[in-house]
């Protein structure tokens, strides 16, 4: 993506951005499953009215002007995607969103903060370990 700024907009491009919706990496069942990452990034857009905007807007034009909430809700779709099974597990959670702010999310891109330092990096990325409960159903969480 990039940030461009025209006169005295500003605007997210992403031209490329209807990569993370391949069907056979969006898939919830990937959760939970060591050896693997979690989930694509267009599995977690779909579920919440505002990130599917900003995804639909991206795939349809490949940019979106950046107004309020626009920059947290393609973020999310990031953030999410980077989190593996362990994560729900450890911290009981069952839900799609984030705590995170627009501000964590320029924290993480520009400065020394980052998404492992708050979830740690065995929760994020490939699986290394085993679920202690293998039967968890990740699906169940959506709404």
């Amino acid at each position: 993506a990039t940030f461009v700024y025209i006169k005295g907009k500003t605007y997210i491009v992403d031209i490329t951005y209807s990569q993370f919706f391949r069907i056979y990496k969006n898939n919830l069942d990937r959760l939970g499953v060591p050896g693997l990452a979690g989930t694509m990034l267009g599995s977690y857009m779909i579920l919440d009215k505002d990130r599917l905007d900003v995804a639909t807007k991206l795939i349809k034009d490949g940019y979106i002007e950046l107004k309020d909430g626009i920059f947290k809700a393609y973020m999310d779709g990031f953030a999410l995607s980077f989190r593996n099974g362990l994560f729900y597990e450890k911290n009981n959670i069952a839900s799609y969103e984030t705590h995170y702010t627009e501000d964590d999310y320029i924290n993480f891109l520009y400065s020394d903060d980052s998404q492992i330092k708050h979830e740690g990096k065995e929760n994020l990325g490939y699986q290394k370990k085993s679920l202690k409960n293998p039967s968890l159903d990740f699906r169940s969480f959506v709404k």
